[in-house]
């Protein structure tokens, strides 16, 4: 049985996550069960009709709530006035974390799910980003993702779809916890929470302004193999040239009994045995190392 998705409160975010805190939650969530190839509806694009529907909620929410500003010593304004305030500036943010999934959810929901309690339940990238998120308190950053996905890796690779859908997750997860704690907060007038609010929509502008092929393209495991070509090939090609590549060998992993890594190698070996066969073609010796005509 797999481990179950703790979904922590708004009122338990980190303040930091040490290394090795992040390698040892990577290290449980590797263990889950995994459905490769999916084979039953998901459940996923209802929680994400539940999050779009809170969404219009709490839109209308804030546009009605009209409650006097309390105000802390010195006339700061309370917790409770500033999260509401930075929740209607930054609305449009908020939407956007949700359009690219709703855009993509069938694809999304293709991916390799975990099984829970006997059911597949959710994309494994989905649980991933958000162990990610709350492991960190909504608090993102590059280092730290990097450190919680290369020790996910070690146990086994997730698919090349699933690391570029990483920041589509990353922002849904984000959503939701700012979604709970402006419920929550909405719902009380006393100021008893830390400012997960402020945080997520720091986290959440962050995502939507990183270089997210420089983060994920190291990260991409099958990439260490190709660019061990003889010739060299593939580490001079641009981005897109080698994305190319990653979809041919995503796509006959997907329609053998290969994994990615494992359909990367075989290239590498035949890659490997062209080196030493004479070809008539120039294109062909070009692509091959100095001497291996």
């Amino acid at each position: 049985m797999a481990d179950s998705v703790r979904i922590l409160s708004p009122q338990e975010p980190l303040a930091s996550t040490p290394p090795e805190d992040l390698r040892h939650v990577a290290g449980s969530a590797a263990r889950w069960d995994v459905v490769h190839r999916p084979n039953t509806a998901s459940t996923f694009p209802a929680r994400v009709r539940a999050v779009q529907k809170e969404l219009r909620l709490l839109e209308k929410d804030l546009a009605s709530d009209r409650k006097p500003d309390a105000v802390m010593g010195d006339g700061w304004p309370s917790y409770r006035s500033a999260a509401l305030l930075e929740l209607r500036e930054n609305f449009r943010l908020l939407r956007s974390a949700i359009s690219g999934m709703s855009d993509n959810l069938r694809a999304l929901t293709q991916l390799p799910r975990i099984l829970i309690e006997g059911e597949q339940r959710e994309p494994r990238a989905a649980a991933c980003a958000e162990t990610y998120i709350h492991t960190v308190g909504g608090d993102y950053s590059t280092e730290t993702l990097r450190t919680f996905i290369r020790e996910l890796q070690t146990h086994e690779p997730l698919l090349v779809e699933e690391l570029w859908s990483v920041p589509s997750f990353l922002k849904f997860s984000l959503l939701e916890s700012l979604l709970v704690e402006a419920r929550t907060i909405l719902d009380s007038s006393v100021d008893v929470h830390p400012p997960l609010i402020s945080i997520c929509i720091k986290s959440l502008r962050i995502i939507n302004n990183v270089d997210w092929v420089s983060i994920i393209e190291p990260l991409i495991v099958l990439d260490g193999t190709l660019r061990k070509d003889p010739a060299g090939a593939y580490g001079n090609m641009d981005f897109e040239s080698r994305e190319q590549y990653r979809k041919r060998v995503t796509f006959i992993a997907r329609h053998s009994d290969y994994t990615e890594s494992k359909v990367a190698l075989t290239v590498l070996e035949l890659a490997r045995e062209s080196v030493h066969r004479a070809s008539d073609d120039p294109r062909i010796r070009r692509r091959r190392p100095t001497g291996k005509r």
